[in-house]
């Protein structure tokens, strides 16, 4: 509402784009996103390999049903999720930030506030989201639209959804 009551909506990234250009590069945003994902579980296994450490298997937690509901409702945050933190972190708070004159702390601040937000997942996920934010941010730097960003990060989240569903717990 804020970028829109100014008049800022097209600078936020907002502007109309064509469907393959928010398909194409939605798509390569959720191939860098699992790549950065993958990157951080090679690097934080190679350093716990090489100081002798395992990971605890998580025990007793409970698993899931997989009834219509909670798919439904997984699907729902999985999108939900994706189109509203890029419109907070990416459209709105970089370009805010970048109205203000901050520069390069424009990328950098929500990119590190979004990250921190996740710290109650623990130390693994927050290097793990932190490696995702870090796409999304040079996404939206990129290319300077927000809905490529949107499509990725909805995507990551349903890629996230299955693999937990098809995961043993």
């Amino acid at each position: 509402y804020l970028l829109w009551r100014d008049g800022r909506l097209d600078d936020a990234g907002f502007a109309r784009r064509p469907l393959g250009f928010v398909a194409g590069y939605g798509a390569l945003g959720w191939v860098c996103a699992w790549i950065a994902l993958l990157t951080v579980v090679l690097v934080v296994n190679s350093v716990l390999f090489a100081v002798g450490t395992e990971i605890d298997e998580a025990t007793g937690e409970a698993a899931v049903d997989l009834t219509l509901g909670v798919v439904l409702a997984g699907l729902a945050i999985a999108l939900t999720a994706g189109i509203a933190e890029e419109t907070v972190f990416r459209a709105y708070a970089i370009s805010r930030m970048e109205e203000a004159g901050y520069g390069r702390a424009a990328l950098v601040v929500p990119w590190a506030v979004f990250t921190s937000l996740h710290v109650y997942q623990g130390a693994f996920a927050l290097l793990a989201v932190g490696a995702v934010a870090a796409v999304f941010t040079w996404l939206f730097a990129w290319k300077r639209s927000v809905w490529p960003c949107m499509v990725a990060h909805a995507l990551y989240n349903l890629g996230v959804l299955v693999l937990s569903a098809a995961l043993p717990s």
